[in-house]
């Protein structure tokens, strides 16, 4: 005698909507999974608003070329012989998030970008370092190409001499003076310039010695009690794309 039940009409819809439901889950975490390994790994296709959207975002995520000591000493510098080319417009208000008061607005100084770094992680051409230069400068984003031409290089093309460049963007006064004393003394330079921005970087110096007592790195300090939600691109490419929608 057989005393299997037949499978009523309501187990048999939630037989059907797991059929579906089960399946489309798994394939949404897939498309999150390959979205975030995929921007991760080809960073220059996250839109820049995303990027300005959040500073952990923009500083790891969309700027994976660093390296970092343990412990904090230089704190971090580019990857040797790092490459970045293509069109960099200076005034976009999300390259260098402004106040409002500041904001340019209706203009587009495009031009053709190429940054360099040489064999060391530090913003010079050619990459091979000589055993001597006249100048050797220090600074934060001052040191990176954010015009046709630079400041260093009309420096040099002035000056005639040779000039070593040391910097990283956000670097503070203690950074810079710790990349000349690795990486400029031993260069015997006739002038050593230092790129203080009275702007911020006295406040960036305490951020400097807190990272550097807390015996971590640069990344490692600043994700302590960054949530895993926060890490993810996804949210913040949904949030862009709304924002785009409506």
């Amino acid at each position: 005698m057989d005393d299997k039940t037949p499978p009523t009409t309501q187990s048999k819809r939630w037989q059907k909507a797991l059929n579906v439901l089960i399946p489309l889950f798994l394939t949404l975490i897939a498309v999150i999974f390959a979205v975030e390994a995929g921007l991760r790994l080809f960073y220059q296709l996250i839109p820049i608003e995303v990027c300005a959207s959040d500073p952990i975002i923009g500083t790891y995520l969309c700027q994976p070329y660093f390296e970092y000591d343990k412990p904090v000493r230089l704190g971090y510098k580019y990857i040797p012989n790092f490459r970045q080319e293509g069109v960099w417009n200076p005034a976009n208000p999300f390259l260098a998030n402004p106040e409002d008061s500041a904001r340019p607005t209706g203009r587009d100084d495009s031009f053709p970008y190429l940054f360099e770094t040489d064999n060391v992680g530090f913003p010079n051409t050619p990459p091979e370092w000589q055993e001597q230069y006249d100048i050797v400068i220090a600074g934060d984003s001052f040191m990176i190409r954010t015009a046709p031409e630079t400041w260093v290089e009309r420096l040099e093309t002035l000056t005639g001499g040779e000039i070593l460049a040391l910097g990283a963007p956000s670097w503070t006064t203690l950074n810079e003076v710790e990349a000349i004393r690795q990486y400029g003394l031993d260069k015997q330079p006739k002038w050593v310039v230092i790129m203080f921005f009275e702007g911020n970087d006295m406040i960036t110096m305490g951020e400097y010695l807190d990272r550097q007592a807390s015996g971590l790195d640069w990344r490692e300090y600043d994700m302590q009690g960054v949530s895993f939600w926060r890490k993810l691109l996804t949210p913040h490419l949904l949030a862009y794309g709304w924002e785009k929608l409506f």
